[in-house]
This record gives C-alpha cells, sequence and structure tokens, in this order.
C-alpha cells in the first residue's frame, strides 16, 4: 500500500476492529490521514526535486562537455603553438650555427691575415735591424778615421807650431 492508497475510514474500522475506542480510532485515522497527505506532499516535492536534479546534472554534463570540447581545442592549439615553436627554434638553431660557422671562418681567415703581416713586419724589422748594424759599423769606422786623421792634424799643427815657433826664436837670437 502506497501513500497515495492510503484510505482513513478503512483504517479507523480497522483500529475498531482491534479494539480502539471508536473517537480515539478517529483520531488515529484523521492523524494519519494529515501524515499520508504531508507524505504525499514530500514525496511530490522529493519527485520534483529529482527532476530538477536530472535537468540540472544534464545541464552540467552538457557544460562538461563543452568545455571538455573546448579544453580539447585549446589542447589542439598548444600543440599546434608548440611544434610551430619547436620548428622555429630549430630553424634558429640552425641559422645560429651557420652563423657561427661563417664567423669562425672569418676569424681563421683574419689569423691567418695577421700571421702574414706580423711575418712581414717582422721581415722588416730584421731588415732594419741588418740596416741598423752597418750604419753603426760604417758610422764607428768613420769616427774612427775620423778620431786618427784629427790625430795626424793636431800632431801636423802641433809640429808647424813648433817650426813656427823655432824660426821666431832663431830669428830672435841674433846670429854671430
Amino acid at each position: 500500500m502506497t501513500v497515495a492508497d492510503f484510505d482513513s475510514n478503512q483504517y479507523a474500522k480497522r483500529l475498531r476492529d482491534a479494539g480502539l475506542p471508536e473517537p480515539v480510532a478517529d483520531i488515529e485515522a484523521e492523524a494519519m490521514a494529515d501524515i499520508s497527505k504531508s507524505l504525499m506532499a514530500l514525496e511530490a516535492a522529493a519527485e520534483k526535486q529529482e527532476i530538477n536534479v536530472n535537468a540540472s546534472n544534464r545541464e552540467t554534463g552538457a557544460k562538461i562537455d563543452h568545455l571538455d570540447s573546448k579544453i580539447d581545442r585549446l589542447d589542439s592549439k598548444v600543440d599546434c603553438v608548440a611544434t610551430e615553436l619547436d620548428a622555429k627554434i630549430d630553424r634558429l638553431d640552425a641559422k645560429v650555427d651557420r652563423v657561427a660557422a661563417e664567423l669562425d671562418a672569418k676569424i681563421d681567415r683574419l689569423d691567418a691575415k695577421v700571421d702574414r703581416v706580423a711575418a712581414e713586419l717582422n721581415a722588416k724589422i730584421d731588415c732594419l735591424d741588418a740596416k741598423i748594424d752597418r750604419v753603426a759599423a760604417e758610422l764607428r769606422g768613420q769616427i774612427s778615421d775620423m778620431k786618427a786623421e784629427l790625430i795626424r792634424w793636431a800632431v801636423g799643427v802641433g809640429i808647424l807650431q813648433m817650426a813656427l815657433i823655432s824660426a821666431l826664436l832663431l830669428r830672435l837670437i841674433p846670429i854671430p
């Protein structure tokens, strides 16, 4: 028997048959009828609430499904962007490697030029050193020659002075 099937008259009769006095059985039957009505109202409210919950669950499920699809699309976009970024990074790495190789080659060429120029400068410095040594030797020889010439000249002047002084002295001295 469900709450909707409750018959208060039949319930009161059963209570009287069980030995309850009629006024008590009638009050008890009315109370049970009120409880039955309250239960029916609660059942209706529960059914309505269940319908609302089911509808809300369906709406929530639809929203969750919609969000899941958005998340899937965003994941797909993120994967695409990540793939593009990886490709760009790979291209930049290759470009950096190429530029680094070109710079290394240029540095090697510059090193070779610097070595060539340094060798040429060292050769010129060695040549200049040899010329300086030759000029210094020539100057030492000329200075030596000049010293000898100066000594000869000084000795010649000294002898000439002595001859002049002797001639003057001889003139000053009367000859007998």
